[in-house]
């Protein structure tokens, strides 16, 4: 009994190291949002894009405008677009240019470099930046699916009335529970709004979402119409994504 309990435990051990390892592949995340576009517009660059935790970029973001200026890692830049390439540069000698290879949705794969001279013209530096870059995304009151809602959350409750924190962990079977308190329960979705069962009673667990900003690293969403048994309350759940 003792050696099949130590088979199993090393068997869940190596199941987790290839969940985390493989939770963060860069072949997962991307193989299945390529799609070729043979133009891009202006339009579908403006935004807020990152590069995921994989990419030597991971935490980085660049922000187009729509008055052709750019700031990427806190350096400022004024842009063109040619074709499906883009430029950007400043006066400090560095330049920023990629080229779209395709663009499906909130991701887009480039192909370019971040240049780095100095004021005699000698390039001092250069990173690749190529890959998959996200975008931000709002959307006002979206509707859930689970692939959204699967996942560990960090909830901050916003609500003075009921201020609390904690983590909630959302399962594939439908199942959820909390981290501090180890109540669980069910759960199911109906448009905007997450509704949970928990499994002590008929006690319930529910929140509406009222706004989901998606981004290279995470998924806020600010929640209202929450009610936690027969206490109401407001907060934000958010989950880190690619780690």
């Amino acid at each position: 009994m003792t050696g099949t309990l130590k088979k199993l435990t090393a068997l869940f051990f190596m199941a987790a190291i290839m969940l985390a390892f493989t939770s963060c592949s860069k072949d997962d995340a991307e193989e299945k949002h390529k799609v070729v576009v043979s133009k891009v517009s202006e339009a579908d660059l403006v935004g807020e894009w990152g590069w995921p935790c994989y990419h030597p970029l991971n935490g980085s973001k660049i922000l187009i405008k729509g008055d052709h200026t750019a700031l990427c890692r806190n350096y400022s830049y004024t842009w063109t677009l040619e074709g499906n390439t883009f430029t950007a540069k400043n006066p400090h000698k560095m330049v920023l240019e990629f080229t779209v290879d395709s663009l499906a949705g909130d991701r887009m794969f480039i192909h370019g470099t971040e240049t780095y001279g100095r004021s005699n013209g000698v390039v001092s530096h250069v990173n690749n930046i190529s890959g998959m870059i996200v975008k931000s995304i709002s959307t006002q009151y979206p509707e859930l699916n689970d692939s959204i809602m699967i996942g560990t959350w960090h909830f901050e409750g916003a609500d003075s009335g009921y201020y609390d924190r904690y983590d909630i962990t959302i399962n594939y079977d439908h199942s959820f529970s909390y981290h501090y308190s180890k109540t669980a329960g069910t759960w199911k979705i109906d448009g905007s709004t997450f509704i949970g069962t928990r499994s002590d009673g008929d006690t319930v667990y529910s929140f509406t979402v009222a706004r989901r900003t998606s981004s290279a690293w995470k998924v806020v969403m600010k929640a209202v119409d929450g009610m936690d048994n027969e206490k109401t309350f407001t907060g934000t759940f958010s989950r880190d994504l690619f780690l």
